[in-house]
């Protein structure tokens, strides 16, 4: 599932970590709604429209290029 593959991509290469965007069509058990809340602010829900995907993506790629995310990761290896 997109959470354990998460979580496994996080710990094995931390620089990945806030590059992750998440698509749900709802989450049923209470650690999934605990980790999608987690996660609110880069998830998209199902069913989605391209514009939405492609605005999710440009978003996330501004963030990094801005250094946001991608700065906080390389300070807490540190």
């Amino acid at each position: 599932d997109g959470r354990f593959l998460y979580q496994e991509a996080a710990a094995r290469w931390p620089r990945l970590e806030p590059r992750f965007l998440f698509f749900t069509g709802g989450a049923y058990g209470d650690d999934l709604k605990k980790f999608a809340q987690e996660m609110a602010a880069r998830t998209l829900h199902k069913p989605l429209r391209l514009e939405e995907l492609l605005t999710a993506i440009h978003r996330k790629l501004a963030e990094l290029a801005e250094g946001r995310g991608e700065n906080r990761v390389a300070s807490e290896e540190s």
